[in-house]
């Protein structure tokens, strides 16, 4: 049966693809290809659509390298076809000389084969955490992330990319470990990239509530106050991860303010120092330089780069020995997948107070964006 190849390797719309049908069957020397499926608001799913035989014929020639089908494609997706091998040729039609009928015979030879073409599609996700935000892309083909190039699709990826960033987005953006984040994520699989939020939620619950806790040579007293229900273990839905995030989001913080929220103590409601889990030296203790970032989620996107936050803020938090009277080496997160760690190293430097300045930006300039919110003029 005919096999498909093509070139560039990873194609995406709008740009020209070489196509390959490679013949296989013995003495065959002609192949014809119908296309059954394309992509929906395509051209050939409207070819498709108005074919009488569900299916549309786009090849039909000698087959081999040097008899391609140059394809450009207007949608990204999955392309299938089938391929029939022939003998052409080998004798001819018709009862009479002159007959209309007297054409190269067609004999087939196998049986039809199925063969599909991956067209490249854009992904888009915001990342960061306002007013410094931008989005991560990035194209994948089947169930795989792929580095594209200015050269064979048109455009470098996996990037970051906002037009208008401010000075500490753009920061972030040229930031090495973010950069390196970001090519980790060729050649993965989504599964992989994307990781498992149940999983990852599951774990925080745990973790989080099994920090806050802790007391004796951790915490000055035990946070009974900001602890995140265990119904929420199971965010395996999108609106329960953004269940998740909204209520664990303004407990960080309050059990880094000491902070109990007026939620155990009346009349009393709560408030910066209304607490004691963090006291040292008999100085109430605010943790400010491991608070989220984020404020809340109202999307499935936002709630995906919120986890990333989480993570962030509570690896810092629980081995603070400025707010600690020691470290948490008990509660530890499991590292996070590719595309949360893009997102957790851009977030890492929006936190800083002091960021290392990118290659391109000296440390000067640095200090006053990231300190004094200075605009380059």
């Amino acid at each position: 049966m005919a096999t498909l190849s093509n070139v560039p390797a990873y194609p995406v719309s709008e740009r020209e693809a070489r196509v390959t049908f490679t013949l296989t069957e013995s003495a065959t020397n002609y192949v014809r290809v119908w296309v059954t499926v394309a992509p929906e608001g395509s051209k050939l799913a409207t070819e498709i659509t108005e074919s009488t035989q569900s299916r549309f014929v786009v090849y039909q020639a000698d087959g081999g390298a040097d008899h391609p089908w140059n394809f450009t494609p207007d949608k990204g997706g999955k392309y299938t076809f089938l391929a029939q091998e022939y003998t052409k040729g080998s004798g001819f039609g018709g009862g009479y000389e002159g007959d209309p009928l007297g054409a190269p015979t067609e004999v087939k030879v196998g049986s039809e084969a199925t063969l599909t073409l991956e067209i490249g599609q854009q992904f888009r996700q915001p990342i960061g955490a306002p007013p410094d935000t931008a989005t991560l892309v990035f194209w994948v083909w089947s169930d795989t992330i792929r580095k594209t190039t200015a050269i064979l699709q048109g455009e470098d990826s996996p990037r970051i990319e906002q037009e208008s960033p401010t000075p500490l987005a753009k920061t972030a953006m040229e930031t090495t470990a973010v950069k390196t984040a970001l090519a980790a994520l060729a050649d993965t699989t989504c599964t992989v990239a994307l990781g498992s939020p149940s999983t990852i939620v599951a774990e925080m619950v745990t973790d989080l509530n099994a920090h806050n806790a802790m007391a004796a040579t951790v915490h000055n007293s035990a946070d009974g106050d900001n602890v995140i229900p265990k119904e929420l273990q199971s965010a395996s839905t999108p609106q329960t991860l953004i269940e998740f995030v909204n209520d664990a989001l303004p407990k960080m913080r309050r059990h880094r303010l000491n902070d109990h929220g007026g939620e155990t103590i009346t009349p009393d409601p709560g408030g910066t120092g209304s607490a004691a889990y963090h006291v040292l030296a008999g100085n109430g203790k605010a943790d400010l330089l491991n608070m989220p970032l984020f404020q809340g989620a109202g999307s499935q996107a936002e709630a995906y780069g919120a986890l990333a936050d989480i993570w962030r803020a509570h690896e810092g938090h629980r081995v603070s020995t400025a707010v600690h009277g020691s470290a948490d080496s008990t509660n530890t997160l499991t590292a996070l997948p590719k595309i949360m760690e893009v997102h957790r190293q851009y977030l890492t430097v929006l936190a800083s107070p002091a960021p290392a300045a990118p290659p391109a930006q000296s440390s000067g300039a640095q200090l006053l964006i990231s300190i004094g919110g200075f605009e380059i003029g």
